[in-house]
């Protein structure tokens, strides 16, 4: 029985005086080694003391004892290469993770690819045997991830700053991190003005959609005018945003409902 862990190194300049240096193989054992030398397996352990015979090690060296014609000492059989599986990384690009009913030609579409480069980019992922949960490579997105986009004033505001962060999440979803401060007060735009909240407006298709990233003040007295909050977008919103063509906004509330926008960006600012 040959083991990769566990055995002595024994050092190829040791001595066999009268035999033959032989460096162990995969699935090698002493039994298999002594037909065709013409040994017993006890000759071989008296030749080397210490010698655990179930505990061979690949490319561990022994001595074979005896004259004689010695058969030629065979080489290392390479190991066969892993076959390459599902990617881990996917430089410029993003991370999908697979959907009921999902197939390479409608995940192509999706985001505007050919099947063709999808297939490229993923040379370890059988098209016609994906797996629900799954990671396929999506190549040159427009959107490079993580990505910062910078919130400036807009409308009548003239006062604060802000900043979207765009990053995947490990489900594949992407989710945008909103952050703003040096705002007024909510109720000096107007006395029914409670809150702030984000929103990400995307424009890649003709009738424009938007998701709602809740905000909350920072419970800090260093940052009383800091407002920020995360949303995870649904699996078809991750989708369309990685177009480019879409805008994160900051907009005071009246009683839930969207008031005037205070903050705005492009997400075009991550389009590499």
């Amino acid at each position: 029985m040959v083991s990769r862990f566990g055995a002595r190194r024994v050092s190829a300049r040791q001595a066999c005086p009268g035999g033959t240096l032989y460096r162990i193989r995969l699935e090698d054992t002493l039994w298999n080694l002594s037909r065709p030398f013409g040994v017993e397996v006890d000759e071989i352990l008296a030749a080397n003391p210490g010698l655990d015979p179930q505990n061979l090690r690949v490319g561990q060296v022994i001595c074979i004892p005896g004259a004689g014609a010695e058969p030629p000492v065979p080489e290392l059989e390479p190991e066969p290469e892993p076959e390459p599986g599902p990617p881990s990384t996917c430089p410029g690009g993003v991370l999908y993770v697979i959907r009921s009913r999902d197939t390479f030609y409608l995940i192509a579409q999706r985001y505007g690819i050919s099947l063709e480069r999808l297939i490229q980019a993923n040379p370890g992922v059988d098209p016609d045997q994906l797996e629900v949960g799954s990671r396929i490579c999506i190549p040159e997105v427009a959107v490079e991830l993580p990505c910062t986009i910078v919130l400036r004033p807009s409308g009548t505001n003239s006062e604060g700053i802000g900043s979207g962060l765009l990053w995947q999440t490990d489900t594949g979803r992407i989710a945008v991190t909103m952050a703003a401060s040096g705002l007024p007060e909510p109720s000096e735009l107007d006395p029914s003005f409670t809150d702030y909240s984000g929103w990400v407006w995307l424009f890649d298709q003709p009738r424009p959609e938007s998701f709602r990233v809740f905000m909350e003040r920072a419970d800090s007295a260093a940052f009383p005018d800091t407002w920020a909050g995360t949303g995870v977008l649904t699996p078809q919103y991750s989708q369309r945003i990685l177009s480019g063509d879409a805008l994160l906004e900051v907009r005071a509330l009246i009683s839930g409902l969207r008031g005037p926008d205070v903050l705005n960006g492009d997400v075009s600012q991550c389009v590499g």
